[in-house]
């Protein structure tokens, strides 16, 4: 953890816990505030993030393309809310984050567990469907997607069945 004014603490853990805006003038990151997790929404030309409501416990955030909305995981839920502040809206069912990234088409594919493949929702919510799988005798896991910019692929990571190190990870790509 680091101190930093305006919050009591930054969250550095395992999973990505902060993200840039697409036009690069925002961050948003999670922060710990009276000993609870929270999102966080700071404009490069400030010297303080501000508290977004309503996102206590959240984890791994990532921006909508035109940086508008910000998706985030919450006790075994996909959410998002607009970074403008208000209601969030539950997703989909994501038990245990490994990341998430929301494509130009509105599709979000995320990770929602340790041992599963990647899956896919809108980011208008519905039901998720499976995008890959895994093939046991070779991985354990995929995690960590990120679109390409026009939208047409996913770049994910892959990890091996046997070393929990992730030495033996690799980089995938799915065309969509």
């Amino acid at each position: 953890m680091l101190e930093r004014p305006g919050f009591d603490q930054l969250s550095l853990p395992r999973a990505p816990n902060l993200a840039i805006a697409p036009d690069g003038r925002q961050v948003v990151y999670i922060g710990y505030s009276s000993g609870q997790s929270r999102l966080y929404l700071r404009s490069l030309d400030q010297m303080q993030g501000e508290e977004m409501p309503g996102t206590e416990q959240a984890e791994g955030p990532f921006f909508s393309p035109d940086g508008g909305w910000v998706g985030f995981f919450r006790q075994g839920q996909l959410e998002k809310v607009t970074v403008s502040g208000g209601a969030t809206g539950v997703l989909a069912q994501a038990p245990n984050n490994r990341g998430g990234t929301w494509g130009p088409d509105g599709t979000i594919v995320f990770a929602s567990g340790n041992q599963v493949g990647l899956s896919k929702v809108s980011a208008d919510g519905g039901a998720a469907q499976p995008l890959t799988t895994i093939d046991r005798a070779r991985e354990r896991t995929h995690r960590y997607p990120a679109f390409v910019p026009d939208g047409s692929a996913v770049v994910f990571t892959v990890g091996g069945s046997e070393d929990a190190t992730f030495d033996d990870a690799r980089i995938d790509v799915l065309s969509l």
